[in-house]
């Protein structure tokens, strides 16, 4: 089976212009070029498939650098919304005891209303007895 391939590179490289043919007949001179050529097609490859390699292993370098990047931010995070938490309970803990005295003084106020009331009615009743 005959593969073709159309070069304008081999054309300048070998002065043939077309489609070359690599296959198995033909003169010896063919042969060797035929030769020359393939070898000349897989270091192309070989060269191409290196610097995608090196681009492969820069790209992996600058993502692996990026991820820990990344990972330093997010624990940096993480210990900051911690710590805005604790404060948030320790302030939330602080309020509940401030409204539970506030609670408190209400009730001892309340409680002391209906004292007063009892005073004030019993005042009442002592300046009615008294005349006053």
């Amino acid at each position: 089976m005959e593969q073709l391939f159309r070069s304008d590179d081999l054309e300048r490289r070998y002065g043939q212009s077309g489609y070359l043919a690599l296959a198995g007949g033909g003169r010896y001179s063919d042969a060797v070029q035929t030769s020359d050529l393939t070898i000349e097609i897989l270091q192309a490859i070989r060269d191409e498939v290196r610097q995608t390699n090196q681009r492969l292993e820069q790209l992996d370098s600058n993502l692996s650098r990026r991820l820990d990047e990344t990972n330093v931010h997010l624990d940096r995070l993480d210990r900051r919304q911690t710590e805005s938490e604790v404060r948030l309970a320790t302030e939330v803990t602080a309020m509940v005891r401030a409204v539970d005295e506030v609670r408190d003084l209400l009730r001892d106020r309340l409680d002391l209303r209906d004292d007063v009331r009892d005073l004030d009615r019993r005042v009442s009743q002592l300046e009615h007895r008294v005349g006053g």
